[in-house]
């Protein structure tokens, strides 16, 4: 759970471009997380099936994406933020039996929520029965033509080798990939492959300064921002201190605006005008 929020953080600052954040857990942030997501320049969000969902049984995981879309998307309107989803089944949770009558609900949850991808999946020991899940679920993808979030196992080189060789054995188009959790050692290695990488600003995977060091080393180019919060101890304010350490390095507001949301926006295939007053207005208390 987040840490409670300084409302004088950033005191005598400018305000950071509006903030799309393309990956949070929504289920276990409080009304008040989400209230201070808003205050501090979130606009938008994508809430992704993680590894909070429950693990074993298919009834549990179905009942848990359910209650993200339905429950999830009226939090997150409550709290001011345009809610965005992703259906997936995260390696840590297959569920003993089942994973196919779950896999078949998929098209039918589309239609509760604006879903804008198939995530998180990914590969945590790189097993046949992982493997199997990963595929079918690209192929679910394809069939709903939405994009996929891949996530990378925290500091395996190995396993993050493996499921970009998987995407592409299996032929999914590179541009429809968002990795996330990339760091100095995979970014190079996912935009090589043609796919977007997420720098996952959280205590768990990189601090603002190491954001920003990626992104002045790298550019805007094919780099989105998000925060993962919901995800074991967080940072709320970690995407807005990354924008604010760029501006302070000198680094140009448009560079700030593409991977704080005009990036993740194209990506998801989200209407920029959709969302243009929402973005654009001041945020207030």
């Amino acid at each position: 759970m987040p840490a409670p929020v300084p409302l004088d953080s950033f005191s005598g600052m400018r305000l950071p471009p509006p903030i799309f954040d393309a990956q949070i857990r929504v289920g276990p942030l409080t009304d008040q997380d989400l209230a201070d997501l808003r205050f501090f320049g979130v606009v938008s969000a994508v809430a992704v099936a993680g590894d909070d969902a429950p693990k074993g049984k298919a009834q549990e995981l179905l009942a848990y994406l359910e209650d993200m879309l339905v429950r999830g998307a009226r939090r997150l309107k409550r709290a001011g933020i345009a809610p965005y989803f992703a259906l997936g089944v995260h390696p840590a949770r297959i569920p003993e039996r089942g994973f196919e009558e779950v896999l078949a609900s998929f098209p039918e949850l589309t239609r509760r929520a604006r879903v804008v991808a198939i995530g998180t999946i990914g590969l945590l020991e790189g097993d046949e029965e992982e493997e199997e899940v990963v595929s079918r679920q690209l192929e679910m993808a394809s069939f709903l033509d939405l994009p996929v979030i891949v996530s990378l196992s925290r500091r395996d080189l190995r396993m993050a080798r493996r499921v970009l060789a998987l995407l592409r054995e299996r032929e999914f188009p590179p541009k429809r990939v968002l990795v996330t959790g990339v760091d100095g050692e995979t970014l190079r290695l996912v935009r090589s492959c043609g796919h977007l990488a997420g720098l996952v600003v959280h205590p768990a995977s990189l601090g603002p300064e190491q954001a920003v060091r990626l992104i002045r080393s790298h550019g805007s180019q094919g780099i989105v921002l998000a925060s993962n919060l919901g995800d074991g101890p967080g940072d709320l304010l970690g995407i807005p201190r990354t924008l604010h350490l760029l501006e302070r390095a000198g680094i140009s507001r448009e560079i700030a605006r593409r991977v704080a949301a005009e990036n993740a926006l194209e990506f998801f295939g989200i209407d920029r005008t959709a969302l243009a007053r929402r973005l654009d207005q001041p945020r207030s208390r």
